[in-house]
């Protein structure tokens, strides 16, 4: 199956995200995270990212993890295809099943701003102006999707899936591992292991694939780097650039701290 390359948020989130075997996750306390990611474009930066994540008490609902997602363009890529995105999940702690979705996305001409709710008793997700869609049990969003990933075992060879609500649709995402490798972004050092995704269909690990996403093999599983294929100015990749977890000071996933 071809991507949609014109669309950034729905390739780097998507692509960021974790996908279990049938087996139940083990849900990690939740705590307080903001990662910061740069968008590069050969030498060039090109925007950035930050997705922060917070426990939170919804009131009509179980105890929720908010996840949100910024991405925003700047420079070349800014005046050729401006970005605008803020997508934010609200995810249950113990499976991270999606809750709530709300996305506000500006993409060159793209508008789209929608709201969603899922019953996952009656297995529909409802969008506040009224449209119905079903989903699978224990359907994630591509945010939840990612805090998923980060309770899975990842090793070379496997192969993951994970249902996912991309607004009023659902898929199913597939994603194929490769043999762990040595990343370098502005962020430090990281054992990573690289991921090849497919949407809608199986996933074989390949190296060459336009879209590759380095997820590190330390204890917080960071996504560190994404390459991925974007129209106009090719190549894209979305590289780590600090991580703070609760609230003290920069953190290194080998345990050191970096006083800001």
């Amino acid at each position: 199956m071809s991507w949609n390359r014109h669309r950034l948020a729905t390739l780097v989130v998507p692509l960021l995200l974790g996908l279990g075997q049938p087996a139940q996750p083990q849900p990690a306390t939740p705590v307080t995270e903001t990662l910061n990611y740069r968008i590069r474009v050969g030498p060039m930066t090109a925007g950035q990212a930050t997705i922060a994540a917070r426990p939170v008490a919804l009131a009509d609902g179980p105890p929720a993890v908010e996840i949100r997602l910024s991405v925003r363009s700047s420079g070349l890529l800014s005046r050729l295809y401006p970005v605008r995105d803020r997508i934010t999940s609200w995810a249950a702690q113990d499976d991270l099943r999606t809750l709530l979705l709300d996305r506000r996305i500006r993409e060159g001409r793209r508008r789209l701003v929608d709201h969603w709710r899922v019953d996952h008793a009656r297995r529909t997700a409802r969008e506040r102006g009224g449209a119905r869609v079903p989903v699978p049990a224990g359907v994630h969003d591509i945010l939840s999707a990612l805090w998923r990933l980060r309770t899975a075992d990842l090793a070379a060879a496997d192969t993951l899936s994970l249902p996912l609500l991309l607004g009023s649709r659902t898929a199913r995402m597939f994603v194929a591992a490769g043999s762990a490798t040595d990343v370098e972004v502005p962020a430090g050092r990281f054992r990573c292991v690289p991921l090849c995704p497919r949407l809608g269909e199986p996933a074989e690990f390949d190296g060459g694939s336009p879209v590759l996403i380095e997820c590190s093999l330390g204890p917080q599983r960071w996504p560190v780097r994404l390459r991925l294929p974007l129209p106009v100015v090719g190549s894209v990749s979305v590289e780590l650039e600090t991580a703070s977890v609760g609230n003290g000071g920069e953190i290194r996933e080998d345990g050191g701290k970096t006083v800001e």
